[in-house]
């Protein structure tokens, strides 16, 4: 099992490339377009997204967050509510402005994809994507289960656009910011209702696991429950699952008004 398990513990090397490219590229457009110092909070801030981002999508720790459904979540957690606005908190408004066409970007951000309309596609489609036969097909499709999770991605930025937008004019101000929040924690609930409920009416077996690593990272013939010790892969699994969601989420909200209120108060020492 050991040996199976080592084939999927691996690192995405041209992933870790890429964002090193991503790295100088962004220190490169920081320097020559903003006046700030390279080690500044925002500098910070893209490092730290990327960290998080390759930990979660091109390490080991892919493979083994498949192996419990509350790892697996934390993962999802982690990807789709500390990434986003980290690494939308990262970008200088110049340098915004230099890379994207601004009208473009309005139109898109207004029009094609208004950001109340993302965060209530986002808590669909994840929902519907840990529904147990909808996992299972799309775990048989890697293409469509990548372009699944893009799609959830692309939605998580539009959705954190409000909060933790570049542009300080673009931001919701209170009380519309604490609306704001106060919605986007009631449309992923549902998610996390279904988690915790499922695991009181099931008493055995966590029932999601076996589809959710049936093509994921365990190869045919390996007991999965049997890999991690309890409380994993039991009903207190799944539990942890959803309230471990909801805790990441908000967390998230708090770590994102605290980074801005920081920069909002450094802006006015500056001026």
């Amino acid at each position: 099992m050991d040996l199976l398990l080592a084939d999927r513990l691996t690192w995405n090397i041209p992933l870790l490339l890429f964002f090193l490219y991503m790295t100088l590229l962004y220190g490169y457009l920081f320097k020559r377009i903003t006046d700030s110092k390279l080690f500044s909070l925002q500098p910070f801030l893209f490092m730290t997204s990327l960290i998080i981002l390759y930990a979660i999508i091109g390490s080991p720790l892919v493979a083994i967050s498949h192996l419990s459904f509350s790892l697996h979540m934390i993962q999802m957690s982690m990807l789709y509510f500390i990434v986003p606005p980290l690494l939308l908190s990262s970008i200088p408004v110049s340098m915004l402005q230099y890379i994207t066409c601004t009208a473009l970007f309005r139109l898109l951000r207004n029009y094609l994809i208004p950001s109340k309309v993302a965060l209530y596609l986002f808590g669909s489609l994840f929902l519907v994507y840990h529904v147990p036969f909808v996992v299972q097909f799309l775990s048989q499709h890697s293409i469509l289960q990548v372009s699944y999770s893009f799609l959830l991605f692309v939605l998580a930025l539009f959705m954190w656009w409000p909060i933790a937008s570049p542009d300080s004019s673009q931001r919701l101000s209170s009380p519309r910011f604490k609306q704001y929040t106060m919605l986007s924690g009631l449309v992923i609930t549902p998610a996390c209702i279904l988690f915790i409920v499922t695991a009181l009416i099931h008493t055995g077996q966590n029932p999601f696991l076996t589809k959710l690593t049936l093509h994921l990272c365990i190869p045919a013939g390996v007991d999965a429950p049997t890999i991690l010790p309890t409380p994993f892969n039991t009903k207190y699994d799944q539990v942890i699952a959803g309230l471990s969601m909801m805790g990441v989420h908000k967390i998230s909200l708090v770590m994102t008004s605290k980074i801005h209120d920081k920069e909002s108060a450094h802006d006015k020492v500056s001026f």
